[in-house]
């Protein structure tokens, strides 16, 4: 059984190399919605997330609706462990797979190939369960000898293609998505738009933020409107 829990939890930005006050409000209003506060140390820090409660249950499927700056990334990234909150507790339950930045973590100087076998060895699997892992996602990616060429070579729809599949190579309980997967050509993002359906059915919770309102109504069961860190409401 899988399980998300947030308790009052708030997320923090320090705001460095900027001395003077009123800039930095003007700079932060523009850029991340207005949320910005100082300390008794007169620290400026942006608040992402500013004091969130959440209880997110094995088999439901959330939606994160809200503009841009409403915090809805940052919640997601809490979720998946890669910030800490500056308050407050996150308790999560399950495996999580995060399809956030797809492309981080590809290295450049290495081919293809040696992109996915370094992958899979930090998945800690077995060499059999490698081996056919390595296999699927070369069928899969389809981009032939370009595989033994380093990656700083390859087109953007050539690193979309590897960076998805990567993405992807393993099932986890949770699967988190900032925004809806739209990767390569028309031919290959039928097959990854199969692949993230088939995901999302085998996950016990799935999350995807956006700001389409069609897509979440479609997909999800319950929608968290963000504004300005907090949770508006919920439907």
């Amino acid at each position: 059984m899988s399980k998300i829990v947030l308790k009052n939890v708030t997320l923090d930005y320090p705001v460095f190399g900027v001395d003077d006050l009123s800039f930095k409000k003007s700079f932060m209003t523009k850029t991340v919605g207005g949320i910005i506060n100082n300390d008794l140390k007169k620290r400026v820090f942006v608040r992402a997330i500013d004091n969130i409660s959440l209880n997110i249950n094995d088999g439901e499927k959330i939606g994160i609706y809200g503009s841009n700056g409403s915090g809805k990334s940052s919640l997601l990234r809490l979720i998946a462990g890669i910030f800490e909150p500056t308050f407050g507790e996150v308790i999560v339950e399950g495996s999580i797979n995060s399809l956030l930045s797809i492309s981080f973590g590809l290295e450049d100087h290495l081919s293809g190939i040696e992109n996915i076998k370094f992958r899979l060895k930090l998945k800690n699997l077995n060499s059999n369960t490698q081996n056919k892992l390595l296999n699927k996602i070369v069928d899969f990616v389809n981009l032939g000898n370009f595989l033994y060429l380093p990656v700083k070579t390859y087109s953007s729809g050539m690193r979309l293609r590897l960076a998805f599949a990567l993405a992807i190579l393993v099932q986890a309980n949770i699967i988190l998505m900032d925004e809806w997967l739209s990767v390569g050509d028309e031919n290959f993002n039928k097959l990854a738009q199969i692949k993230i359906q088939k995901l999302i059915k085998d996950s016990s919770i799935f999350i995807i933020c956006s700001q389409d309102k069609q897509i979440l109504e479609t997909i999800c069961d319950k929608i968290i409107i963000l504004d300005k860190g907090k949770i508006l409401y919920e439907k």
